[in-house]
């Protein structure tokens, strides 16, 4: 492999992971918010919050770390990686959030990683 080859796995692993990590700090985030559909309060509240700038901080390196992910990687490969962080947002969730998964939610899951191994191993052969 490559060395740009692990850079762009890496950054690829990095930002499943900030997204993932991410959502569930937005999902803090929002929770905490006044019950109002007022945008200037609700930014003047989040502004308001340590966590509203520890999730800005997460969304600023995310998308510096992608821009360079792309710099090095297909759109059509790197992309569809990416939906590991739909895998990440739900074990996240249950974890963190006590939500619940179904039998559905396990479905879903073993098919974005049937997607994920049927992209990556594409690409791969390409190489």
């Amino acid at each position: 492999m490559k060395n740009s080859s692990k850079q762009v796995w890496l950054g690829l692993a990095i930002t499943v992971v900030a997204d993932s990590f991410g959502q569930i700090i937005w999902k803090s985030l929002a929770s905490r918010l006044p019950d109002t559909d007022h945008i200037p309060t609700l930014v003047l509240a989040a502004a308001d919050m340590p966590v509203f700038w520890i999730l800005m901080g997460i969304l600023l390196a995310q998308l510096f770390l992608w821009m360079t992910v792309l710099k090095r990687a297909d759109l059509s490969f790197a992309q569809p990686i990416t939906s590991l962080s739909y895998i990440g947002v739900g074990l996240l969730s249950w974890l963190c959030l006590g939500e619940q998964w179904n039998g559905r939610s396990v479905m879903s899951v073993i098919l974005i990683l049937i997607g994920v191994a049927l992209v990556s191993s594409q690409k791969v052969a390409d190489s």
